[in-house]
């Protein structure tokens, strides 16, 4: 079974359980839904990783060539609960309230693009909902590295892509199309059922 592999962490998909959301994806976002999420993110990375499962999609790795690995829909709460999980010691859930409630929220589509040793290969992210293009309101690229070091140095085997889209500009009860488009022709789509992610 593949691995989903990002940031050196291998995560089994055997251990994603089959969460069920207990409520739907809200935006805005409840107090009570802020605290729901900064408990999520404060339970640690096995718990957490579980809840990943139905934000997820894995593919299978070509032969040769760059590999769409994984792609991810993370709703405001998922990404509330991810920056949490970030959070050093001090940080409670009130502070959470405090820094979430009545702010801009956004949803986020994580992309993991491998390719062969430090053969980069370039690729755009969009999504969709009704064949209409949402804008993107920012776009973050991260190398991923080789976690073992030879004489050579580090070798980039990958692009972690995380891109962010406002929140009110998705409706919450349709599905969205994640496209991923590589410079080699290749595309890859997976579609979201949003009212199935809380």
């Amino acid at each position: 079974m593949k691995p989903l592999r990002w940031s050196g962490l291998a995560i089994p998909l055997v251990a994603f359980c089959a969460v069920q959301p207990i409520l739907a994806f809200q935006s805005p976002l409840s107090p009570e839904s802020i605290r729901d999420a900064y408990f999520l993110g404060k339970e640690g990375s096995l718990r957490s990783a579980a809840v990943f499962a139905p934000y997820t999609r894995a593919f299978p790795q070509p032969k040769s060539g760059p590999d769409v690995s994984t792609v991810q829909f993370e709703t405001p709460y998922l990404v509330i609960a991810d920056q949490v999980s970030e959070n050093q010691a001090g940080y409670f859930a009130p502070d959470a309230e405090k820094e979430f409630l009545g702010k801009p929220e956004i949803c986020r589509v994580r992309v993991f693009v491998f390719f062969p040793l430090n053969d980069e290969e370039n690729f755009t992210v969009q999504l969709f909902q009704r064949d209409k293009e949402i804008d993107i309101q920012s776009k973050q690229n991260r190398f991923l590295y080789s976690l073992t070091a030879d004489a050579e140095g580090e070798q980039t085997i990958g692009i972690e892509s995380d891109v962010a889209y406002a929140a009110d500009k998705i409706d919450a009860d349709d599905d969205a199309t994640v496209r991923v488009t590589l410079d080699n022709g290749q595309v890859v789509e997976t579609t979201f059922d949003l009212s199935q992610l809380k």
